[in-house]
């Protein structure tokens, strides 16, 4: 399965969200630099924010700053990030269906009635042997 990346505004967050989304920004940007300047960036993993800092970080936004990096400073020449925003993916995305999975039971067991309904129709029927 492909990985997504999403950019999303925060809408409305509360002043608590602001601040924790400003730190993971400022870590954020200062483990992207330190990546910059490390020499075994190719082989690089979440394992490697370890090094870099002993605090808890998502290892989704680390994986994914990691391919920003590599990608940035291939393509890109990047000597420094001023600012790297936190981004998430799919890799820890759970999508639940609750009310379109109900109804989609409901047409399946209509079906089946009706198929089973038809069964019985021709079970009724005799055959005549040929």
């Amino acid at each position: 399965m492909p990985t997504i990346t999403l950019r999303l505004e925060l809408h409305n967050p509360t002043k608590v969200k602001q601040e924790m989304y400003e730190r993971m920004t400022e870590v954020n940007t200062e483990f992207a630099n330190w990546l910059l300047d490390h020499p075994e960036l190719n082989q690089a993993t979440s394992k490697i924010f370890k090094a870099f800092s002993s605090q808890r970080f998502p290892s989704a936004v680390v994986n994914q700053t990691i391919r920003e990096v590599k990608s940035q400073k291939k393509n890109q020449k990047t000597k420094e990030f001023r600012t790297l925003w936190c981004c998430f993916n799919n890799q820890n995305v759970k999508v639940e269906k609750t009310r379109a999975k109900h109804a989609d039971a409901g047409i399946e067991r209509k079906r089946t009635e009706t198929a089973s309904a038809s069964d019985a129709k021709s079970a009724d029927t005799p055959s005549t042997p040929t």
